[in-house]
Protein backbone atom coordinates (compact mmCIF):
# COMPACT_ATOMS: atom_id res chain seq x y z
CA UNK A 1 0.00 0.00 0.00
CA UNK A 2 2.89 2.30 0.79
CA UNK A 3 4.39 1.92 -2.71
CA UNK A 4 1.05 2.85 -4.25
CA UNK A 5 0.79 6.04 -2.19
CA UNK A 6 4.37 7.08 -2.95
CA UNK A 7 3.88 6.45 -6.69
CA UNK A 8 0.71 8.54 -6.67
CA UNK A 9 2.49 11.32 -4.78
CA UNK A 10 5.35 11.30 -7.29
CA UNK A 11 2.97 11.51 -10.24
CA UNK A 12 1.08 14.41 -8.66
CA UNK A 13 4.32 16.23 -7.83
CA UNK A 14 5.55 15.83 -11.42
CA UNK A 15 2.24 17.12 -12.78
CA UNK A 16 2.39 20.17 -10.46
CA UNK A 17 5.93 20.99 -11.59
CA UNK A 18 4.92 20.69 -15.25
CA UNK A 19 1.93 22.99 -14.72
CA UNK A 20 4.01 25.58 -12.85
CA UNK A 21 6.77 25.60 -15.47
CA UNK A 22 4.29 25.89 -18.33
CA UNK A 23 2.35 28.76 -16.74
CA UNK A 24 5.40 30.94 -16.17
CA UNK A 25 5.78 33.53 -18.89
CA UNK A 26 9.19 33.67 -20.57
CA UNK A 27 11.36 36.70 -20.01
CA UNK A 28 11.14 39.22 -22.80
CA UNK A 29 14.63 40.02 -23.99
CA UNK A 30 15.18 42.93 -26.30
CA UNK A 31 16.31 41.80 -29.72
CA UNK A 32 19.50 43.56 -30.77
CA UNK A 33 19.05 46.08 -33.52
CA UNK A 34 21.31 45.82 -36.57
CA UNK A 35 23.15 48.99 -35.54
CA UNK A 36 23.98 47.48 -32.15
CA UNK A 37 25.19 44.27 -33.76
CA UNK A 38 27.47 46.11 -36.19
CA UNK A 39 28.82 48.30 -33.41
CA UNK A 40 29.62 45.26 -31.29
CA UNK A 41 31.73 43.57 -33.99
CA UNK A 42 35.40 44.53 -33.67
CA UNK A 43 37.29 45.66 -36.75
CA UNK A 44 40.15 43.31 -37.61
CA UNK A 45 43.15 44.77 -39.36
CA UNK A 46 44.14 41.94 -41.67
CA UNK A 47 47.64 42.17 -43.05
CA UNK A 48 47.23 40.29 -46.30
CA UNK A 49 49.15 39.88 -49.52
CA UNK A 50 48.06 38.77 -52.95
CA UNK A 51 48.64 35.10 -53.62
CA UNK A 52 51.29 34.43 -56.25
CA UNK A 53 50.63 30.72 -56.65
CA UNK A 54 48.47 30.87 -59.76
CA UNK A 55 51.40 31.03 -62.20
CA UNK A 56 53.10 27.79 -61.08
CA UNK A 57 49.74 26.02 -60.83
CA UNK A 58 48.86 27.03 -64.40
CA UNK A 59 52.22 25.74 -65.61
CA UNK A 60 51.67 22.42 -63.83
CA UNK A 61 48.18 22.14 -65.33
CA UNK A 62 49.56 22.77 -68.81
CA UNK A 63 52.27 20.14 -68.29
CA UNK A 64 49.73 17.57 -67.08
CA UNK A 65 47.43 18.25 -70.04
CA UNK A 66 50.39 17.83 -72.38
CA UNK A 67 51.30 14.52 -70.71
CA UNK A 68 47.70 13.30 -71.07
CA UNK A 69 47.66 14.18 -74.78
CA UNK A 70 50.97 12.38 -75.32
CA UNK A 71 49.71 9.29 -73.50
CA UNK A 72 46.49 9.37 -75.53
CA UNK A 73 48.49 9.49 -78.78
CA UNK A 74 50.66 6.56 -77.68
CA UNK A 75 47.60 4.48 -76.77
CA UNK A 76 46.00 5.26 -80.13
CA UNK A 77 49.21 4.17 -81.91
CA UNK A 78 49.41 0.98 -79.84
CA UNK A 79 45.85 -0.08 -80.63
CA UNK A 80 46.13 0.99 -84.25
CA UNK A 81 43.70 3.92 -84.45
Amino acid sequence: MFWWASSLTGIVAAAVVIVIVNTLEPEQTAAPTPANVVAAVPVIDWKTETATLTGPLQEELNALQSDIKKAERKVREDIGL
